[in-house]
């Protein structure tokens, strides 16, 4: 509503309806973790790009923080762990792969990209326990676990998840976590 040329469009990854050699730019904010064929993805940012066009990508680094496993402690509580990894892996098949330094300029360039430059960044940020849990509620586990549980069992679950983190943290943290972030060009 605030910028009226804005063209929202929801496509997969893996067949964008857009014109070959369309775009100066694209980008993939931490997204490559969640597409199966993620070759198949490059390869359409590839081909919509012009000649010299750039593409952005990045990814977390794996989770290394108190809080995290915190959050995965309690979840694996409530709905087991295997469970709590099949969601992971359901809708982030690739993401213990791009969580690796490396991976992301390996997958630019196997797709044809030519790597201009890469790095890993500390994205920190300040979060309330209710802050983080609400985030962790929109994640493949925290979806599931309110799928499993119910809309009783889940809203039994935040409390209780609220409750430790308040006893563990206290009622706000300092967070940080490293992002990988690489741009290729189309050569």
């Amino acid at each position: 509503a605030r910028v009226a040329q804005l063209r929202v469009l929801v496509a997969d990854a893996t067949a964008l309806p857009f014109q070959s050699e369309s775009y100066d730019l694209a980008t993939a904010s931490f997204v490559l973790s969640h597409v199966r064929d993620y070759l198949r993805a490059l390869a359409e940012a590839l081909r919509i790009l012009k000649p010299s066009g750039l593409l952005a990508v990045s990814s977390r680094a794996p989770p290394s923080d108190p809080y995290s496993s915190a959050w995965n402690e309690c979840l694996a509580e409530a709905i087991s762990k295997p469970e709590a990894e099949r969601a992971m892996a359901e809708v982030a098949p690739w993401e213990g792969h791009f969580s690796q330094e490396g991976h992301l300029e390996s997958a630019l360039s196997q797709a044809g990209f030519s790597v201009v430059c890469g790095d890993a960044v500390k994205v920190e940020s300040a979060f309330t326990v209710e802050q983080f849990l609400e985030d962790r509620e929109l994640s493949s586990g925290g979806r599931l676990g309110f799928y499993l549980l119910g809309a009783q069992g889940w809203a039994r679950f935040c409390a209780a998840a609220r409750d430790t983190f308040h006893a563990r943290f206290g009622s706000s943290f300092p967070y940080h976590r490293r992002a990988f972030i690489v741009i290729g060009r189309k050569s």
